[in-house]
């Protein structure tokens, strides 16, 4: 859906502040595998073997920044243009989650791959098969990182 709509569309569920953003992470894709956990409190996973690498330069001239990680006092010492940024640190459950691991970025409001060159970005599924029926419909690069387990 996201290659043919050329659209990450923005969400506000789970954004403290209710303003919907498109969330990316500055992770390398080959720590990707090995940082998939399943979070069954969000019933999903993080990291999944599928996804659109983006330049950080062109991320930034459309408004991308990092997330500021931090906790109650840090969240009421932002100021509104601040609070779309913020993600909670750490949170306790069964297991204490640190999300700076994460090494989100956010940008406000859908994000256009239309506008996108085909420098500027490319997909990653995990297998050859995937990448080679991806590559009909995409506009961009498609990449294999591995094969499907």
């Amino acid at each position: 859906r996201i290659v043919s709509e050329r659209r990450l569309r923005a969400s506000s569920r789970l954004i403290r502040g209710g303003l919907p953003v498109v969330s990316l992470t500055a992770v390398p894709l080959d720590a990707l595998r090995t940082r998939r956990v399943y979070r069954r409190h969000l019933q999903r996973f993080d990291f999944e073997p599928y996804g659109i690498c983006m330049r950080r330069d062109v991320l930034m001239q459309r408004g991308a920044r990092p997330v500021i990680y931090g906790d109650e006092a840090c969240w009421e010492c932002l100021t509104s243009d601040q609070r779309p940024y913020f993600q909670t640190a750490q949170t306790k459950g069964h297991a204490i989650i640190n999300w700076a691991r994460e090494q989100e970025w956010r940008v406000v409001g859908d994000i256009d791959l239309s506008t996108f060159n085909d420098d500027e970005l490319i997909i990653f599924v995990r297998s050859p098969e995937e990448a080679e029926r991806i590559e009909c419909t995409s506009a961009w690069p498609v990449i294999a990182l591995y094969d499907a387990d």
